[in-house]
């Protein structure tokens, strides 16, 4: 489900976690003003970011998703490959030059 705006979503159905004590009650949530609906319980908020609803923290950064999270540990992991092959390359070049 795409969303285009929060501030469209008048009226939430917040999960168990983010209601005060009744189950299935239906709150009205005005958003903040950056366009957040603040869920204090779960210490997060919810927004659209590029037509998705999201998770963002209490000041506002997004939340990634668990394939954002991979994407991001395998490109590290990648990094660090690259700096290791070249660490190693510069340590044959020195190794190379202080053989007689």
């Amino acid at each position: 489900m795409r969303f285009r705006d929060v501030r469209a979503v008048r009226v939430v159905l917040w999960p168990r976690a983010c209601l005060p004590s009744k189950p299935n009650t239906f709150w009205i949530i005005a958003p903040d003003t950056r366009g957040l609906l603040a869920c204090d319980q779960l210490g997060l908020a919810f927004g659209v970011h590029d037509g998705q609803l999201r998770f963002f923290t209490p000041d506002g950064a997004l939340v990634a998703t668990p394939e954002e999270s991979a994407l991001a540990a395998r490109r590290e992991a990648a990094r660090a490959e690259q700096r290791a092959a070249h660490a190693e390359a510069e340590l044959a070049e020195l190794r190379a030059k202080l053989k007689p």
